[in-house]
């Protein structure tokens, strides 16, 4: 899913936004990060909350990356 640059004080900052499906409740969930300074970190951000979720293996990856 896509990150997204920010015009901030400091300079340029990235951030994520992305829909999961929750776990335990498997309600449709956004998370939004910000403030990562190169857009790989974004990305890496994204991967490994992602990663950590499929962990449980309760979760598919297919159910997690709504469009």
């Amino acid at each position: 899913m896509p990150q997204y640059k920010q015009q901030t004080a400091e300079g340029v900052r990235w951030f994520c936004k992305f829909i999961y499906r929750g776990p335990e409740s498997g309600t449709i969930k956004t998370k939004l990060k910000r403030g990562f300074i190169t857009r790989r970190d974004a990305k890496q951000y994204e991967e490994d909350f992602l990663e950590e979720l499929t962990a449980d293996k309760t979760v598919s990856l297919s159910e997690q990356k709504l469009t």
